[in-house]
């Protein structure tokens, strides 16, 4: 074995102190509980001996045994972590043997080697565009060595390079690899036992219900032991924040350091290129799932989920302008950056991993740049690799009901469906994503002066022009951001700003600044919507000479305002609901359903008047014309003898979520309606 010792950061090490404290901190809490837990339940058992000795009778005994209970009831509570494991669900998993696949095991084998690690007991492919090395947990898994499994997506080979692919799986090798990475184990499973006893308490739950059950009596003490246990569960729940705060951190750094093991075998160079492209492959992924789901009415399937990937991967890189490199899009960090302009930074405590970003950086500090020569695509190592593929999308899809006999849809109709779906969805080439995020400012169309003569149709949709309206959109979410953290939501000591530092209490002068910037930024960008309606009316004016321009935007401006009072109501009415959803009086449940017919009317009249309106026709499909059919036919009744009607309210529900998701659809089709013939003026 060569073992490649990785040197230990500075944060690594400060991390594992916090940790280590944090762990002697936790036994010393829960060694105090115990062994006082062990004293109740003594002297309960005592007491209970006691009683029923003193006067033996039925009641006594009753009084004795439920006294005994008590001690033990709260004694299980703290220590039935022991008894329970964390088992891996394997039924969206295949597994593979060397046989099966010689050159994977062989890279994998060479990986364990130069990492200096064990061999994977079992390998498994999955579906997902993810890699991991997991096992069977449990209390005792820190005291016995566990061999661990390694599960590999095929939709992560699918789009990958070889020596990428082995830098991911060095990555999790590296998690266990290094002695000082056994803290990290140690505080995980201290985490597990924390949730466990604040928690995961179903089965607990349902013992000290039949207990209570038997007698009267035991029910007393039953309620006794609660209170304990309340009492238990508020100590470990301040504990547990102490705890996890410590595991999240130096699970952060744990990344960073399996980033390292992974670099010093490739270099630094593959695992960049493939956590940038990773976020992409993802959404092609997720693109697929979401295509096929939309159809699931029509009884159409998928017979390969990863050459439908691959293929909107392709069209993703090309709308994009990505280059593709042996059928592999090249993402650089440019790329991915280029929609997020936001100049917060917040160490983020409650984060698991750090951002792409983050371990972009801290790998070009501390690792070397190789030459990478191997490019050939992943997928290349796998033996019918077709059979495996097609077995996982069985898998993915085999929890679909169909109302017929599915039928598959051939690589190109998917490909020919998917643009056409994604053409009613998008917005002209012409405006490089411009409006996808915004919508047209109103504006008087009374007092738009002629158009700047300078200005052309590239002119408005410039790289400058994006950049001011990321720069707003930015500045939006970092208001929220800033706002959670004066509430207290959000909690952090200190933030980064523009690259200045600022402490959590100076947050309101930001604020304050930021929604001045906003507003130059908005005025800029209204301004900008005028010039553009300037200008294609200029052309309507050169082109045909008549005034459909201005109609367009009349009827997006009056729609907009009809929609702005729609969607308040629907919010309100949705505020009105909470009380659902929390412990209401029965009388306060049935006078808030009273109160809440005048809203059910209005949805029930503009369903109706949606159904009719000849712009959003198309999008009532089947299914969703079935739902609101069978919700404006009748009144109902959402509860009834002092118990809610759930099938009356998932469909009063339904019918909210198809209101609000048709009046999207209407503005959207006005606004794309807008776009396109404003395209058309300079095409």
């Amino acid at each position: 074995m060569k073992n490649k010792q990785i040197v230990l950061s500075k944060e690594f090490k400060s991390q594992v102190i916090r940790a280590i404290l944090a762990l002697l901190i936790f036994i010393l809490v829960y060694l105090l509980l115990l062994f006082a837990t062990i004293a109740i339940t003594a002297a309960c058992i005592a007491g209970g001996l006691a009683l029923i000795a003193l006067k033996p009778a039925i009641f006594t005994i009753l009084l004795g045994i439920g006294l005994a209970s008590l001690g033990v009831l709260t004694l299980i509570f703290l220590v039935k972590f022991m008894f329970t494991s964390n088992k891996t669900d394997l039924s969206h998993m295949v597994e593979i043997l060397e046989h099966q696949q010689p050159e994977l095991f062989k890279m994998i084998r060479e990986i364990v080697n130069e990492v200096g690690t064990h061999f994977p007991k079992k390998v498994y492919i999955t579906a997902e565009v993810n890699a991991t090395v997991f096992y069977d947990s449990s209390f005792w898994s820190m005291f016995f060595p566990i061999r661990k499994n390694l599960q590999i997506g095929l939709g992560l080979i699918n789009v990958v390079t070889r020596e990428e692919l082995k830098a991911i799986l060095s990555h999790e090798f590296g998690h266990f690899s290094q002695r000082s990475m056994k803290v990290g184990s140690y505080v995980y499973h201290v985490n597990q036992i924390i949730y466990n006893v604040l928690f995961d308490n179903a089965s607990y739950d349902r013992m000290i219900e039949r207990w209570a059950s038997l007698s009267s009596y035991f029910s007393i003490f039953v309620a006794l032991a609660n209170t304990i246990n309340q009492g238990i569960k508020w100590i470990l729940r301040k504990l547990y924040l102490v705890v996890n705060k410590s595991y999240l951190a130096l699970s952060r750094e744990m990344e960073f350091h399996a980033d390292a093991v992974a670099a010093s075998i490739t270099g630094y160079k593959p695992l960049q290129e493939s956590l940038l492209r990773l976020s992409m492959a993802d959404q092609a992924y997720q693109g697929v799932l979401n295509f096929y789901q939309q159809r699931i009415h029509e009884n159409v399937t998928c017979s390969n989920l990863f050459t439908n990937q691959h293929t909107l991967l392709q069209v993703m890189a090309e709308e994009n302008k990505i280059p593709f490199n042996n059928g592999i899009p090249q993402i650089s960090l440019e790329i991915q950056q280029r929609f997020n302009t936001s100049k917060l930074v917040i160490e983020d405590q409650w984060a698991s991993h750090p951002s792409v970003e983050q371990r972009i950086d801290r790998l070009k500090q501390s690792s070397t740049l190789v030459e990478v020569t191997n490019d050939v695509p992943a997928n290349t190592l796998l033996k019918d690799l077709s059979k495996y593929q097609q077995r996982l999308t069985k898998i993915v899809f085999g929890s679909v009901s169909y109302d017929g006999e599915p039928r598959f849809l051939e690589e190109e109709l998917f490909l020919t469906l998917f643009k056409e779906e994604n053409a009613a969805n998008s917005f002209p080439d012409l405006y490089k994503g411009y409006y996808d995020q915004k919508n047209i400012t109103r504006f008087d169309l009374d007092k738009v002066n002629d158009a700047d003569l300078s200005v052309t149709a590239f002119t408005l949709y410039s790289e400058e022009a994006l950049a001011t309206l990321f720069s707003y959109q930015a500045l939006i979410r970092d208001q929220e951001t800033l706002s959670e953290m004066m509430m207290g939501n959000l909690q952090v000591k200190s933030f980064d700003y523009d690259g200045l530092r600022y402490q959590a209490n100076e947050v309101l002068p930001l604020i304050s600044s930021l929604q001045n910037q906003q507003e130059q930024l908005s005025e800029k960008i209204k301004k900008h919507d005028i010039t553009v309606y300037a200008f294609f009316k200029k052309q309507e004016e050169l082109k045909s000479g008549n005034q459909l321009l201005r109609q367009y935007y009349e009827q997006l401006f009056l729609l907009g305002e009809e929609l702005e009072i729609k969607f308040n109501q629907i919010n309100t009415l949705l505020q009105k609901l909470q009380f659902i959803s929390v412990d209401t009086p029965f009388d306060v449940i049935r006078s808030n359903f009273k109160e809440i017919k005048e809203d059910e009317a209005q949805i029930r009249s503009e369903l109706q008047e949606l159904k009719g309106d000849e712009l959003i026709a198309s999008e009532i499909h089947v299914e969703l014309a079935g739902l609101i059919d069978k919700y404006i036919q009748e009144q109902r009744e959402y509860f009834v003898n002092n118990v809610y009607l759930e099938d009356n309210l998932n469909l009063f529900y339904g019918a909210i979520n198809a209101y609000s998701y048709l009046l999207n659809r209407k503005y959207f089709l006005q606004k794309k309606s807008l776009l396109t013939y404003q395209a058309g003026l300079v095409n």
